[in-house]
């Protein structure tokens, strides 16, 4: 297994951290993870080397809940 670093430019600190919505491409179903901006990247633990995934990032806001998906990417593990 391997690690996914997504680094995103002018991103912003949500005080609700952020969701990553991703999944293998060819598959059907997304996997969801809730997690914090380090610096200005967000780390996706367990992903397959070499493997391509695509996905969203969402910036969650605590104070009225509100937030919004990116376009979806495409992301290559190395």
């Amino acid at each position: 297994m391997a690690t996914l670093t997504l680094s995103l430019s002018n991103a912003t600190a949500f005080n609700g951290g952020y969701r990553v919505k991703y999944r293998k491409v060819g598959t059907v179903s997304y996997t969801y993870l809730a997690t914090e901006l380090v610096g200005s990247t967000i780390v996706v633990p367990n992903v397959e080397s070499g493997a391509r995934y695509e996905g969203t990032i969402e910036g969650v806001c605590n104070t009225n809940g509100t937030f919004s998906y990116t376009n979806p990417q495409p992301f290559i593990t190395a």
